[in-house]
């Protein structure tokens, strides 16, 4: 039977915590032992963790129901996918894709939510099979390749200091001929 509660009911555990306790946390969900786990930020759940069958249930629950996924849950289903592969990267790598998600298919934005980007096998099942885009795909790698070098720049201190050696670049077309 379906779990009907309320969100604000489920187990809420710090992110942070979260962390530590991912395995033992992950383990329940996988064996039943718990519907899901609200994952919080300063004592107020920003994410809810649940199983892979747990989000294939409720997928399938609304599918079969015949919802229509209104503009608003389409752009925060692009929005997850684009926190989920690209991270923290900088906004001009993240809104282009989340603009790019939005135009896709429900199906798609399913599919790929659900492929996890640190799994390449898995993920490859997932994506073919469901019939996504392969040039989407191909966007997201390289956009997060692009992300994970920006982060790795900038935990060197490299990033804000390139960024600021091209502003003082003069572009103007007197310095071009010299």
């Amino acid at each position: 039977m379906a779990d009907t509660r309320n969100p604000e009911e489920f187990e809420k555990v710090n992110m942070a915590i979260a962390r530590d306790r991912l395995p033992a946390l992950m383990a329940n969900l996988a064996t039943g032992k718990q519907e899901a786990v609200a994952l919080c930020k300063r004592d107020e759940p920003a994410a809810l963790l649940v199983s892979h069958s747990r989000f294939a249930f409720l997928v399938g629950t609304l599918r079969s129901r015949g919802e229509t996924y209104d503009r608003r849950r389409i752009r925060q289903l692009a929005w997850l996918i684009t926190d989920n592969w690209l991270g923290s990267a900088p906004a001009h790598l993240r809104d282009p894709q989340t603009a790019e998600l939005e135009r896709q298919p429900v199906e798609s934005l399913i599919a790929i939510f659900a492929a996890n980007p640190n799994q390449p096998s898995r993920r490859s099942d997932i994506l073919s099979k469901a019939g996504v885009d392969p040039k989407i795909v191909e966007r997201l790698k390289k956009r997060r390749k692009v992300a994970r070098a920006i982060r790795e720049a900038e935990e060197e201190g490299l990033y804000e200091a390139a960024e600021h050696a091209t502003s003082e670049v003069d572009l103007s077309d007197e310095n071009s001929s010299q």
